[in-house]
């Protein structure tokens, strides 16, 4: 009867000695978490008619990316496993373009002077863009930017 108890109180020990290792190994995550450099930054800008990009500015790769656009109703998604420090993720929107174009030749419609010689002004195509990135750090944390809305032309 004492070797099955003692079998037993073992069996007990090595499984509080497995607790305690991921008890430990958890709390080593999570001061690793609070306590990492993580500088991830983001700027966006229309590179050409039709084609949005946002560009990873920060001093740190960035995990598991998720950005969204929107761009006048219509959207675009990507995903990439890692966007490191001066990587860009582009966007192409062929509806925009074409919104552009038909505003140009509409402006070159009626940019011809009036009977006084006065040429219509310029207004260049204005478009409702919002974006937003998500990611994680090396240590697992999970970071979010924006939505950021503007109204802008190419």
């Amino acid at each position: 009867m004492i070797s099955g108890e003692i079998t037993e109180l073992r069996k007990v020990s090595v499984d509080a000695r497995e607790l305690a290792k991921e008890a430990n190994a958890t709390r080593d995550r999570q001061l690793e978490a609070l306590t990492e450099e993580h500088i991830v930054t983001w700027k966006h800008e229309w590179e050409k008619r039709g084609s949005f990009h946002v560009e990873q500015t920060g001093r740190h790769d960035a995990l598991n990316v998720r950005a969204i656009v929107f761009v006048d109703g219509e959207c675009q998604v990507s995903e990439r496993e890692r966007v490191r420090p001066g990587d860009y993720i582009r966007f192409e929107f062929p509806e925009a373009n074409l919104k552009e174009e038909a505003a140009d030749r509409a402006r070159l419609r009626d940019s011809a002077p009036d009977r006084y010689g006065i040429e219509a002004p310029y207004a260049p195509e204005l478009f409702e863009t919002s974006f937003e990135v998500h990611w994680r750090s090396a240590a697992g944390v999970q970071h979010s930017y924006g939505p950021v809305e503007t109204t802008e032309s190419y």
